[in-house]
């Protein structure tokens, strides 16, 4: 009865462990599917990641280039603007020297006219 027993006993030992065995050999299986499940997704995150940054980047350069054009377009403005001040200051001085012109003429005239009246009335006395 006790060999029935211990014979019983060894049968349902060796199951267990065969079972145990059978559990641990599912568990590594698992265990290594899911590390490799992992690395996907860490190497998927990293090149979505690396997208993200690159697109990033390439959003950040264009925005400095617009601003860099229109910085370029600004300057350009004031130039064009001091330019047109220029133009106008130029002309101004040539209708400036054009009238000083007239003035002097004018005023030789006068000194004429006058050095003529002076000697009509000299002539007159």
């Amino acid at each position: 009865d006790l060999r029935k027993e211990l014979e019983r006993l060894t049968e349902d030992r060796s199951r267990i462990l065969d079972e145990l065995n059978q559990i641990s050999s599912k568990n590594e299986r698992e265990k290594y599917v899911l590390h490799e499940k992992i690395e996907f997704m860490e190497q998927e995150y990293q090149e979505r990641m690396a997208r993200r940054e690159d697109a990033a980047r390439a959003e950040l350069q264009a925005l400095h280039e617009r601003q860099i054009k229109e910085v370029f377009k600004e300057i350009e403005y004031e130039k064009q603007k001091l330019l047109l001040y220029k133009r106008s200051a130029e002309n101004e001085l040539h209708d400036n020297a054009q009238t000083m012109a007239e003035v002097l003429a004018i005023h030789e005239r006068c000194a004429a006219h006058h050095t003529k009246v002076t000697e009509s009335l000299a002539e007159f006395r």
